[in-house]
């Protein structure tokens, strides 16, 4: 694990993560209409704390990665969309953690506390929706091919 972690570092793989990360919230707050930018970073901020960076790639985020999406969902809470609220859903029930300070966060906090994490099992189309999504979509991919959280 750690010769592959040196190598992702060498490569240059963790920056372009970081990079990737930015670029998405900068994104989202040029048009904060357009969630899927926000979908993206949300991902990456809870990916990189839930699995090793030598297998996710994604590690070194900005330090405030996490609580600036945070705080961008909560002053959107009430515009995501359905499968944006079953995504964060399923992040919360695994990783609690990689949502820092949600008491002061309610309006985020409700909407993943009123959100079934399996609703994605239930989604018709979500699995059609996910190609060509980036890392985001790989991992809901494999989710998806797998059948289980």
């Amino acid at each position: 694990m750690e010769e592959k972690d040196s190598a992702l570092r060498e490569q240059g793989m963790y920056r372009r993560y970081a990079k990737i990360f930015s670029r998405y919230l900068a994104e989202f707050e040029s048009n904060p209409v357009e969630f899927e930018p926000l979908k993206r970073a949300a991902f990456l901020a809870w990916y990189e704390l839930t699995e090793p960076p030598c297998f996710s790639g994604v590690s070194d985020l900005p330090e405030n990665a996490r609580p600036s999406v945070v705080k961008l969902l909560e002053r959107n809470a009430s515009n995501l969309d359905r499968e944006f609220c079953w995504m964060l859903a399923y992040y919360f029930d695994i990783a609690r953690f990689a949502f820092p300070d949600l008491d002061s966060h309610p309006r985020i906090r409700s909407v993943l506390e009123s959100t079934d994490a399996g609703a994605w099992l239930t989604d018709p189309t979500a699995k059609e929706r996910m190609p060509g999504r980036g890392l985001m979509g790989e991992y809901w991919l494999s989710v998806f091919g797998s059948g289980t959280a």
